[in-house]
């Protein structure tokens, strides 16, 4: 019988040199002696558990038609086939006494063995588990044309066990050649199994399971099994298909240690079985019965009792372990040390769903280990959120429909990753990973634990999670994080940006570490959280959290869906005067504590946001943490989900679930202020709004591919009015009202938000009543009061709420700006026709620009603030006092040094108007740099009653921009402008200024970049990131001016904001509900003109701004930045 040699390289063993059946004694009776004096060293006090192979010792004979590219998952009673198969004697006692030694370090119990080096994989403590990796490796075998086979050696009762017979399923499904081996000892620990097994039912013995042949062998009396074990190895390895085989044979002694089978089986049977069920003493007869000597086997006896003793007195003197405090394999120093990267600005942009697909289909690209197993991931469907759409049928065969079964695709996947592969199991809603949780957390998380190492299971979990999307209900919307994370030995994270799953997603299939990847359902398609297209560069290790903003009042710390309702929350407390340091996790196993720790100190307050439940929820885990490391009292709040599963019903789902109102309030409660709600707005009297949908709770945008009703059309119940493209399918808008379509909210191809206004029905009679249920959360308008002057708990000392407000409350006046633009009208129709596909209507539309001015090759930055300073200087009447100073606010300046302002300032040295004593200096704010240069001016003319300040700004941005990148090249022009700023009012400077606000966000994201002249590189920009962060920006920064000027919205005589583009001044004015007759932009004939559009609009402008009537200045720029003031024009008007 063929096989590979069974020397173990150790001395204790080199007498196991015989061939035949003389090698399977040695083998077997070596076995019988380690049961003998394991029970010793138990009895002695030595050991403490001991489970006995005695009885099962011819499964030794599988080995000599097993070759080296054979792998063996066993059963924890084969241990004459682990002797067989090489594993040492002194493995065995090693394990047995726990020593540093062993194959686990002293981990593992002392029958589950683990030899790398032979192929014999980790035995498992839930007994079954090992028959589905089993099946994982198989596959990986059959998919590298490799020719080994799997033997898979389980009890009779463990076969009663789901996961084996998911396993045997899964081998005949995919025709594995997997081999698998039942011992049959008639009983389960002390149950008894005949009739009650798959093999043997109550009306008999079966003659095959799953359509494979059952074949049984007589174990007691091994004389005849070889070549029937031969044979039927031969059938799984040349057929590449599975087969079961069943060895009858019996347990000689008691379960382990802890056991006395006298007390459930009768005394004479025990004494019948070890008479006539001994296969070492069978065995022994045979050979003697065919020739051998009494004298030779006891010989042989001997010799094994002596190397048995010998490793056991060495064994005794070894090294006991130290105790390990982690489960989790080190990070290779490469990843340690790589730098965060998520990704750049302008270009194509990817939402969380298409670079979940992207990730996925680079790495299937680049490493032919990758395979994809789960339900509905194959096309034409392509999972049911569409995130592996199209990788079926680019890598056929390695992106893979799996059976309804989470435990066989993670076991699979498990048993995939033993053998080399880096396998991608993916469940397809979170709710569904109980149903795993068993190979989760007994197999793929302790593997490297339990074998010290030795075995690695890079096993990437992926399942969509969490709610807040309507159709979902209490077992589609969980997130199993708490769980999740509570498991050692597994790395767990869950993005929130398009950004982060990008760069998570290629940080783990370079991890050493088993990942479970949980991607929120409710961030797939959140156009504001893409990222750019090179996603292959994009990186972040877990463990390390992201500062969404920076703070000082409180701390709030997120992961997952809740982030969006953060971020609303933190700007509506930045509106009301709080900062708020918002930190958004990404990891939870390992996250970062440092971050946390670091922040709860600095601001003392503490919320955790969360959508598990509450009890045993992370952020317990969190609060925990910080209260025990922090150098100071933290107060601490947690918002999450109840103890309660998630409602099918939304607006209950929403009410239970971490909101963005039980988010605010619990903040406000945190920051010692009352709060109240406006009641959100209703559909006017006698009308309706039809909303947009999409097609399932993944559609977060639509596009509108077709209205069928137009404005006075009448429509009735149940008629389709649109239709829109969402991620699955076209899907129909209908109404449930009957009426006339009053007004249309949008046009053919644009992209609407789920849940937006798509057109207004004018109801006839009474109708009205059966109104389609709310897609989102609307709780109103918040008003927050401070109960009394804030404090801030942070570590930085902070003036009161009064001594700030005295502090900004400064009164400056501004004269009419004057203003030059680039000489070059460019129109859009030009810039149209050197973009493939654009037209100077769809620029028109789109941006809202019809023509912008650049600069010709005679102007510079210097050159237009010099003319600006002069035309302003040349129509002063004088009755301001002197320039003290002059601020030039400027982007892109063409030289580092000398300043723009000193350059205007050495160009008017001989200006009466001058001081001689002025000073001069450049700032960037960006796109916000006039309004910022009002604050400063107005903290200059503090201590400088008696002099004027010149503000000046000068934006020259076209030499910076790809004249083929439609985002950037239509919206920008260039402007210069000069105003002149008083500490009092006079003729020159009419336009008194209060309440100057600025503010900065963060933007790790770079979402707008611009780099520094002469690099040859463009200007760039995320324009759909930019939009929603300016109008929401914009919005907050005019309510706070507004609040610090003690003045309501409805006040405002008009809104002069900085133009970005006509998307973010028309959501500008709705989120403040004004008009848009009150906005005054130069937008459509001046472009963009960046910190220069406020004072360019005040300029021309001018003769039609209301009198004596407040006006608010807005701006939003890179950085982020953004800044607001209040402005009124003083004055008769008809003077």
């Amino acid at each position: 019988m063929p096989g590979f040699s069974v020397n173990t390289h150790h001395t204790e063993s080199q007498f196991l040199t015989n061939e035949g059946p003389f090698l399977l004694y040695r083998q077997m009776r070596t076995a019988r002696e380690i049961d003998r004096q394991e029970q010793q060293l138990v009895r002695s006090g030595h050991a403490f558990f001991h489970v006995s192979g005695a009885g099962h010792e011819s499964t030794a004979v599988l080995n000599s038609s097993l070759t080296e590219a054979d792998w063996l998952h066993l059963h924890y009673r084969d241990k004459a086939l682990m002797v067989a198969r090489g594993v040492s004697i002194a493995e065995f006692f090693r394990s047995l006494l726990g020593r540093r030694s062993s194959h686990s370090g002293g981990r593992q119990m002392s029958a589950h063995l683990s030899c790398r080096q032979r192929n014999l994989l980790s035995l498992v403590g839930p007994v079954g588990n090992n028959a589905l990796q089993c099946c994982g490796i198989a596959a990986a075998l059959k998919d590298s044309g490799n020719q080994g086979i799997v033997v898979c050696s389980v009890g009779d009762g463990t076969t009663q066990e789901g996961e084996f017979l998911e396993a045997v399923a899964e081998a005949v499904r995919w025709q594995l050649p997997v081999l698998f081996v039942v011992t049959d000892n008639g009983y389960s620990i002390s149950t008894p199994t005949a009739g009650k097994t798959f093999f043997d039912l109550p009306q008999g013995l079966v003659s095959q399971f799953y359509g494979l042949p059952l074949r049984r062998v007589n174990g007691r009396n091994i004389a005849n099994l070889g070549p029937i074990v031969e044979e039927q190895v031969l059938q799984v390895r040349e057929g590449r298909s599975p087969a079961i085989l069943v060895f009858h044979v019996d347990r000689l002694d008691n379960h382990t240690n802890a056991d006395e089978q006298s007390r459930y089986r009768a005394v004479d049977a025990l004494e019948e079985i070890r008479e006539l069920g001994d296969p070492v003493t069978l065995l022994r007869r045979h050979l003697l019965r065919s020739g051998a000597s009494p004298s030779d086997l006891d010989e042989i006896d001997e010799e094994i009792r002596g190397a048995v003793q010998r490793v056991v007195e060495q064994v005794l003197s070894e090294e006991e372990p130290t105790p390990a405090t982690t489960a989790v394999a080190p990070y290779q120093m490469e990843l340690l040390n790589r730098s965060e990267y998520r990704g750049k600005t302008g270009g194509q942009r990817l939402t969380m769903r298409e670079v979940i697909r992207d990730v996925l289909r680079l790495h299937l690209k680049t490493d032919q280990r990758v395979h994809l197993y789960g339900q509905d991931i194959e096309d034409p469907k392509g999972d049911v959120f569409g995130v592996t759409q199209g990788l079926s049928s680019a890598f056929p065969g390695r992106v893979v429909n799996a059976p309804l079964s989470e435990s066989t695709i993670v076991g699979t996947a498990i048993g995939r990753a033993l053998a080399g592969q880096r396998p991608v199991a993916f469940i397809q809603f979170a709710d569904f990973l109980p149903i795993a949780f068993n190979q989760i957390l007994s197999e793929m998380a302790s593997m490297y634990w339990r074998t010290n190492g030795d075995w690695s299971c890079p096993v990437l979990l992926m399942a969509t999670c969490g709610g807040y999307r309507p159709g979902l209900g209490p077992f589609h919307s969980q997130t199993m994080d708490g769980f999740a994370a509570h498991i050692p030995g597994v790395d767990v994270v869950m993005p929130s940006s398009a950004a982060d799953a990008a760069g998570l997603l290629n940080a783990v299939f370079q991890s050493p570490r088993p990942t479970v990847f949980l991607y929120p359902k409710s961030c797939l398609n959140l156009e504001d959280q893409a990222t750019s297209n090179d996603i292959s560069s994009q990186f972040i290790l877990p463990g390390r959290a992201r500062r969404i903003r920076t703070g000082e009042d409180l701390t709030i710390v997120t992961w997952g869906n809740p982030v969006q309702q953060c971020r609303h929350a933190a700007d509506v407390l930045e509106e009301h005067g709080f900062s708020v340091d918002l930190i958004d996790l990404r990891s939870l196993a390992p996250w970062d504590r440092q971050m946390v720790i670091a922040s709860a100190e600095r601001t003392g307050r503490l919320i955790v946001v969360h959508e598990d439940n509450l009890t045993g929820g992370f952020g317990a885990e969190v609060v925990a943490t910080v209260a025990e490391a922090a150098n100071r009292t933290i107060l601490s709040r947690r918002v999450a989900r109840p103890d309660t599963f998630v409602p099918f019903h939304f607006g209950n789902q929403l009410e239970v679930l971490p909101s963005f109102r039980s988010i605010l309030e619990t903040c406000a409660e945190m920051l010692e202020c009352t709060i109240e709600w406006d009641t959100p707005k209703k559909d006017p009297p006698g009308e309706s709004i039809i909303r947009v949908i999409g097609s399932g709770p993944s559609d977060e945008m639509v596009d509108l591919v077709d209205l069928v009703v137009k404005v006075g059309d009448r429509v009735e119940p149940g008629q389709t009015v649109a239709e829109v493209e969402a991620t699955k399918s076209v899907v129909e808008i209908s109404t449930s009202v009957s009426g006339v379509v009053k007004a249309i909210c949008a046009s053919v191809g644009d992209q609407i938000a789920v849940g937006q206004p798509l057109m207004r029905i004018q109801l006839e009679g009474s109708d009205g009543g059966n109104r389609p249920p709310s897609t989102q959360e609307d709780p109103g308008i918040p008003h927050l009061t401070r109960k009394q002057a804030f404090a801030s708990t942070g570590r930085h000392s902070q003036m009161t709420n009064k001594s700030a407000s005295d502090h900004e409350r400064m009164t400056i006046y501004s004269s009419r700006s004057a203003s030059v633009t680039g000489g070059k009208v460019v129109s859009s129709e030009s810039l149209a026709a050197q973009i493939s596909g654009w037209t100077g209507d769809m620029v028109r539309k789109r941006t809202g620009v019809r023509q912008r001015n650049w600069v010709t090759e005679e102007q510079s930055p210097v050159s237009m603030a010099i003319d600006a300073a002069e035309h302003l200087l040349f129509q002063m009447k004088d009755t301001a006092p002197p320039i003290g100073a002059i601020l030039c606010s400027v982007t892109g300046p063409r030289e580092a040094s000398p300043s723009i302002s000193c350059q205007v300032a050495s160009h008017l040295r001989d200006h009466p108007r001058l001081s001689p004593k002025h000073y001069a200096f450049d700032f960037n704010a960006a796109c916000s740099g006039y309004l910022y240069g009002l604050k400063l001016a107005q903290a200059i003319l503090r201590e400088q009653p008696d002099e004027c300040v010149l503000l000046l700004t000068s934006e020259v941005a076209s030499p910076a921009l790809n004249p083929e990148d439609p985002v950037t090249v239509f919206l920008f022009g260039d402007a210069a402008t000069a105003t002149l700023l008083s500490p009092n009012p006079c003729a020159d400077t009419p336009l008194e200024i209060t309440a100057p606000i600025s503010l900065a966000s963060p933007d790790p994201d770079v979402s707008i970049h611009l780099p520094c002249v002469g690099s040859g590189a463009f200007l760039t920009m995320d324009g759909i990131a930019v939009a929603r962060a300016a109008y929401k920006g914009m919005a907050h920064a005019v309510r706070s001016a507004l609040n610090e000027a003690n003045l309501p919205v409805e006040s405002v005589a008009a809104l002069i904001p900085h133009p970005g583009s006509a998307r973010i001044l028309k959501n500008v004015a709705e989120a403040l509900d004004i008009e848009p007759a009150k906005v005054l932009t130069t937008l459509s004939e001046t472009g963009n003109t960046s910190s220069s559009s406020i004072p360019l609009a005040i300029d021309l402008y001018w003769d039609e701004l209301p009198r004596n009537a407040p006006l608010a200045m807005t701006a939003f720029g890179a950085g982020f930045t953004s800044a607001a003031a209040i402005a009124t024009l003083l004055g008769d008007p008809h003077a």
